[in-house]
């Protein structure tokens, strides 16, 4: 389509101008009009004739070569744009396959669409450089098992199946865990790096709330729950509810830059909260 917007209005333009110049040249080899000629009553002037019959001829001269040269110009225009067309045909992506491909890849694996980010998140999180390359080589062929895995549903027919979810699942399974790999420490430092939240804040705390009598306050970070590091406030939510209800477990809070132990039942805490992200090297 884009071809055809670009193409047509050229021919035409070209049919115009062509038309125009067959006109005028077929004009120039016609005899001089009857109007140019002298009346019966009055014999022209030799002066005036000359320049009469000559100005007509230099006109004409000037308008054939000036349609010329927009000739010239319109043709050297056609031929660029057929060139242009012709690497578009080239550099247009083929595609389905490429397009679907990169679909996937970017949709299935997220955490590794940007290779070179990731590796430098990881080293500045203190991992090894020999480390960080078999995290990736492990982490590439896990991609490329998504990609043949979702190519192989597609020529099956059973792409949007619960077949298909479930071998998906069975690979994302064996994604690697970071946390798991190198501990919290590590974890926490790449969530900074990689522009991710890493604390939970509390941003209010309800009147007459277990959190109230247990002297949360407002600004605190929290750390752990029950000796478990917690990174976002969803796994905090979750540990509330794990264990026995209402036995009383360690809440580490950080507070005005240091931290404290508190102690509050297991079970609703009465409080807000929200996720932020700070560096944990200062």
């Amino acid at each position: 389509m884009n071809k055809q917007i670009i193409f047509i209005p050229g021919l035409f333009a070209l049919g115009i101008l062509t038309g125009i110049f067959m006109m005028l040249s077929q004009q120039d080899d016609e005899p001089i009009a009857p109007a140019m000629a002298a009346t019966p009553t009055q014999l022209p002037e030799p002066a005036m004739t000359s320049v009469a019959t000559a100005a007509p001829d230099a006109l004409q001269a000037n308008d054939i070569e000036s349609l010329q040269n927009r000739f010239d110009q319109l043709i050297s225009r056609v031929e660029q744009l057929e060139q242009s067309l012709q690497e578009m045909d080239v550099s247009e992506p083929s595609a389905t396959l490429d397009n679907d491909e990169a679909t996937s890849n970017s949709a299935e694996t997220p955490a590794s669409d940007n290779t070179n980010a990731f590796t430098e998140n990881l080293l500045s999180a203190g991992v090894d450089s020999v480390t960080v390359e078999e995290i990736v080589r492990r982490r590439n062929e896990l991609d490329l098992k998504r990609l043949e895995l979702r190519d192989t549903a597609i020529r099956g027919g059973y792409i949007d199946t619960e077949r298909y979810r479930d071998e998906l699942n069975e690979l994302l399974a064996q994604d690697i865990s970071i946390r798991e790999e190198f501990g919290d420490d590590v974890y926490d430092r790449f969530l900074y790096n990689n522009g991710q939240s890493n604390r939970i804040r509390i941003d209010s705390v309800m009147m007459s709330s277990a959190a109230e009598q247990a002297g949360f306050k407002p600004g605190d970070m929290i750390m752990d729950y029950d000796e478990q590091r917690l990174f976002d406030y969803t796994d905090l939510q979750q540990a509330t509810t794990q264990g026995t209800r209402d036995e009383y477990v360690s809440v580490t809070v950080e507070r005005d830059g240091e931290q404290m132990m508190l102690w509050i039942p297991r079970g609703p805490m009465g409080v807000r909260l929200t996720n932020t992200r700070i560096n944990p090297d200062l």
